[in-house]
Order: structure tokens, then sequence, then C-alpha cells
């Protein structure tokens, strides 16, 4: 399946309008980095698929130093048509990135033919990627994957609508191959996005599964988070904070 038009137009930009950030008519942003991410990215789409995207804008300096600068709630901007999108403030996508969270460190190691918009910036984001990695990836990605257990069997009663089974599958797929990405990157140092056809062929079965017996997909999955809690990391204990400063600094040219 191709992929979808971008949301905005690419075209080519001129060397200033690269430093600067593609700008965003859509949401009066200076985009840095932009991709697909979900389920196409995943290689896992499917014709009901929706499409989302997931970005970086950069803040200026006059911005960042007001008395209203983009920080929390500000800092990003949520669009639902004609494709749902999510920009971040690059700043606040940084901190996500740290504290590593999957949703937001995918975008970093996405296939490239899932990236919509890289510019300078953004290139130099995707080259020291690496400084947002640490051993944290085993408590989020964990973590993650067993508040979405617990959510689901809290819903669970035994008899399942059509929707609420898709439903259920669905989030089922999305723990798989959120420990499949987390056990990766523990022994890897890589976040993997992109699933070979085995290993979608395995979150698909997990979801029928979940579906199916909430408590057989937990414990089919108890050895995968085993994997990730006693694999020998190739990860630091802990993030580089300097590092990450001095990137986010270049980024913002600072």
């Amino acid at each position: 399946m191709g992929l979808p038009a971008p949301p905005i137009p690419l075209g080519t930009h001129a060397s200033s309008s690269r430093r600067r950030g593609t700008f965003d008519h859509m949401t009066d942003r200076p985009v840095l980095l932009e991709g697909i991410v979900g389920s196409t990215a995943y290689g896992m789409a499917h014709a009901d698929s929706d499409t989302d995207y997931l970005g970086v804008w950069r803040a200026t300096t006059r911005q960042m130093t007001g008395t209203r600068p983009p920080v929390g709630k500000s800092a990003t901007v949520v669009k639902h048509e004609p494709h749902d999108r999510q920009l971040h403030e690059v700043g606040k996508f940084f901190a996500l990135a740290a504290k590593a969270n999957p949703t937001i460190l995918e975008l970093l190691w996405l296939p490239d033919d899932c990236y919509v918009t890289v510019t300078d910036a953004g290139r130099r984001i995707l080259d020291g990627r690496d400084v947002f990695l640490s051993n944290l990836v085993r408590s989020t990605y964990i973590g993650y994957a067993r508040s979405q257990i617990e959510r689901a069997k809290r819903r669970e009663d035994g008899s399942f609508a059509s929707d609420l089974r898709k439903r259920t599958e669905k989030h089922g797929r999305h723990v798989a191959r959120l420990l499949l990405s987390g056990h990766h990157a523990v022994e890897h140092g890589a976040v993997l996005v992109r699933l070979d056809p085995m290993q979608v062929a395995w979150c698909r079965q997990m979801g029928e599964m979940a579906a199916d017996s909430m408590e057989d997909f937990e414990q089919e999955l108890l050895p995968t988070i085993e994997a990730i809690d006693n694999t020998d990391s190739v990860l630091p204990d802990k993030v580089d904070y300097d590092a990450v400063d001095e990137l986010l600094w270049s980024v913002r040219g600072v």
C-alpha cells in the first residue's frame, strides 16, 4: 500500500527556510521534522487504518523569552483534518524523548519512507537521537504495556460486541509491538518501528488472543516482559542531560 499524500506541500526549500524550518500554514508553525507514525510505520496498516502524523516545531527566541513561552499544553498543536497530526515544540519533544516516551521515540527511528519533512535542524535531531536512549526504556515500555493490559481487563466482560472486540485486538497488537520494540532497544540500542512479516504475524496473533482471553494474552507476554527486564543492556543507565541540552541548543541555533 502506497503512502498517502503528505499533509503539507513539501516542495523545494531554500537553504534559509531549511535552517528556520518548513513553515506550515495549517498550524502557523515552522516544522523541523514530521513523519507518518502508527500502523503505516509499523508495516501493519490495512484498508481502514487511519493515517497519523507526528512532528516537531521550533519556537523563535522571542517567543521563548517572552512572558508567554510555548510550554506545557501550548507547546503542542493537534489537528484532526484532513489527518490526525500532533506537533510538539522542540523543547517539549526533547523532554519527553529523554523520559523514554515510546510514542515520541518512534519518530526518531521511522523508516525513511515515512518522513514527510526533514529540515537541516530535523536531520540534526535524527543524527543525535542516541542521546535520548537509556535503560529507562525498560520501565516505560513495560509500564505502558501493563497499563494497556489492565485497561483492557477492566472492560472485559466475557462477551464482546464486534466493535469492542476490534478495539481489544488493536490494543493487543499494540502491546505486543511495544514490547518487541522495547526489547530491541535494550538489546540493540535502537527503537524498532518497522516490523518484519514474522513480527507482524505474531502481533496479529496476540491481538486475537487478547480478544479471546485476556488472561492467556497476559501469560503469553510474560516471557517478552521478562526478556526486557533481564536482557543485558547496551544502553546507559541514565540519560546524559548535558548532551541533550547541547543538541537542543544546536537545534535552536543558540
